[in-house]
């Protein structure tokens, strides 16, 4: 991450000298090897954006798997994915909409405790890319999944915003746990 982030500093900070016109007396010259000086405007500026960059939303990889051993449970109440929650942006949430027309809808499973304990719900009729706000009786609940198969990434927001994770199978939700808003899931 930063890595990519210091890269995109570097790129604007080089668009920026490249196409600067200095009308200020005040210049800056962060490096040597830079042949000509940028206003402290646009120095500003520049700032600005990397820090909103560094801001973004984490990405988060310390969810534990469930054993094999530990059974799904046999009483879960099966929900469609518009009963759950509503879809994110109808447009804006289908990511592929000629993969969605070819695919046919699948299903979930979520706990609110960890190893399948407590209520849960199989979310049916999920469709691939798109991005599914959780209603209020299960936002920030969750702390189970199983994604039977399907890559599923859970955000911390609406939206599909925020701190996220993504995961393929069953798991117990590490940071992620009683956090989760929204998810949208792919094969």
């Amino acid at each position: 991450m930063a890595v990519v982030l210091l890269d995109f500093v570097v790129s604007l900070l080089c668009s920026l000298i490249s196409s600067s016109s200095l009308s200020s007396s005040l210049i800056y010259q962060p490096y040597a090897s830079f042949t000509q000086a940028i206003s402290i405007m646009q120095l500003s500026q520049l700032l600005t954006l990397a820090s909103a960059a560094v801001v973004l939303a984490k990405v988060h990889d310390d969810n534990s798997p469930i054993p094999a051993s530990v059974p799904s449970p046999s009483d879960a109440v099966t929900v469609t994915a518009d009963t759950f929650g509503t879809a994110a942006g109808a447009v804006s949430a289908r990511l592929h909409a000629k993969d969605l027309v070819e695919r046919m809808a699948f299903s979930i499973l979520v706990c609110e405790h960890s190893n399948f304990n407590g209520a849960c719900l199989t979310i049916t009729g999920i469709d691939h890319g798109v991005c599914y706000n959780i209603n209020s009786g299960w936002n920030d609940r969750i702390s189970s999944t199983d994604t039977r198969g399907h890559t599923c990434t859970v955000f911390q927001h609406a939206s599909c915003r925020g701190d996220q994770s993504t995961v393929n199978g069953r798991v117990n939700w590490g940071h992620m746990n009683d956090q989760i808003s929204s998810y949208r899931c792919f094969e």
